[in-house]
């Protein structure tokens, strides 16, 4: 299915999977009073639109805002919330022995550390002590 945005999607296919998206199907025309709890722009709302989204639940509940002009406003705030993450991709996508290094780094200090924890956890529980 494609019912996922992905970091590394370009602009241009994040609008097109909004626009796709499904919205309250309570709210037929424009003006209708929506149901922002059943609609899977909303949710995007939620999670990226701090501004505004108590003001988009309003506009949606009253029938002042359509469904059409609720999407682009939600593209409009994904894109931008999501470009400085995009940008970071793919600054490190052109530089993948780097962040195998530091995921590899990262594996060995949390393995030391497990390792460190499991000795204390064993010592306390007196489990396969060597005597």
């Amino acid at each position: 299915m494609n019912n996922t945005i992905l970091l590394s999607e370009e602009t241009e296919e994040i609008k097109k999977k909004v626009k796709q998206a499904f919205t309250d199907p309570q709210k037929i025309r424009k003006n209708d009073k929506g149901h922002p709890d059943n609609c899977v722009v909303f949710a995007y709302h939620k999670i990226f639109n701090f501004k505004n989204k108590e003001q988009r639940e309003r506009d949606c509940k009253s029938g002042t805002i359509g469904c059409v002009e609720c999407k682009e406003d939600c593209t409009t705030t994904m894109i931008e919330y999501l470009t400085p993450y995009r940008e970071k991709r793919k600054e490190l996508k052109k530089n993948e022995s780097y962040v195998r290094d530091i995921l590899k780094t990262g594996a060995h200090k949390a393995s030391v550390e497990t390792n460190k924890t499991m000795d204390e956890v064993r010592n306390h529980m007196k489990l396969w002590l060597n005597n």
